[in-house]
């Protein structure tokens, strides 16, 4: 265990971006940086304007995500937060809205 108290930051900013592929929405973003190391990156995911859910955990350094339980018809945003080894979390990154089409 770590007894870093500094949390993962976005050295430009997330730059969250979306796409819609084949039938699934494919996230990708910039990397984040931390003093000792971007463990991963927790995805959030809302749903037609409701709260923001945790939808899934990438290992870093992995920067995308295909969600592809997204279904057409339905309006999404997205938001990422990178953590390290300690569990300190990063802002959110910018939102992204999405909906596949149909």
């Amino acid at each position: 265990a770590s007894d870093d108290a500094i949390p993962p930051t976005w050295p430009r900013g997330a730059n969250l971006r979306c796409a819609d592929s084949r039938g699934r929405v494919e996230l990708h973003w910039d990397a984040a940086s931390d003093n000792e190391g971007v463990y991963g990156y927790e995805i959030f995911r809302s749903v037609d304007g409701g709260a923001f859910a945790h939808l899934k955990s990438v290992r870093g350094p992995r920067t995308s995500y295909a969600d592809d339980k997204a279904v057409s018809g339905e309006r999404y945003a997205y938001q990422v937060r990178a953590y390290d080894l300690a569990g300190n979390r990063s802002p959110p990154s910018n939102t992204i809205d999405a909906e596949l089409k149909r």
